[in-house]
């Protein structure tokens, strides 16, 4: 599950169809759902490094600040607005 939302998430955003501040809205039905997600990423394992690709399409989406390479680095990126 986490490469197939990885990757959905990285051909949106290659695609301009997200926008760096509401693409957890345009791509997670609910905050569940990204709570559950961001489960996924901790349980990945620090272990687990970012592909090229994924890696790109977070900085395309404005998260050049966060220099981090595994799955569990980029959990905070996902947390849902209150």
């Amino acid at each position: 599950g986490l490469s197939w939302v990885m990757d959905n998430l990285a051909a949106a955003a290659e695609a301009g169809r997200l926008e760096a501040d509401k693409y957890i809205e345009q791509i997670f039905a609910g905050k569940e759902d990204v709570r559950a997600f961001r489960h996924v990423l901790r349980e990945a394992g620090g272990d687990r490094w970012l592909t090229d690709r994924h890696h790109n399409a977070r900085r395309k989406l404005g998260n050049a600040e966060f220099d981090v390479t595994t799955y569990v680095g980029i959990t905070a990126l996902f947390d849902p607005a209150e």
